[in-house]
């Protein structure tokens, strides 16, 4: 019976760790955004939801690879930090 619980809770904590681990602000501005600008200087710009809608736009007429999910977050990260 023991086993059974353990295993059990075992799959619930493993599931609820898989499905909550979704990309996280850092990690994308890290793997899109590194390789043509410094971190730092994307983190101290101020800019309101409008304008980083625009930067972004921009970025992707640029050529980032940013998809929706991405830019929803990094705008919502950005516009807060």
């Amino acid at each position: 019976m023991i086993k059974y619980c353990v295993i059990s809770i075992s799959l619930l904590i493993g599931f609820t760790i898989v499905y909550a681990d979704g990309p996280s602000p850092m990690g994308i501005l890290e793997k899109k955004c590194y390789n043509c600008h410094n971190i730092n200087i994307v983190l101290k710009a101020k800019k309101n939801e409008s304008e980083w809608e625009k930067t972004l736009d921009r970025m992707v007429d640029y050529g980032a690879k940013i998809n929706k999910e991405e830019r929803r977050i990094l705008i919502d990260f950005l516009t807060t930090k």
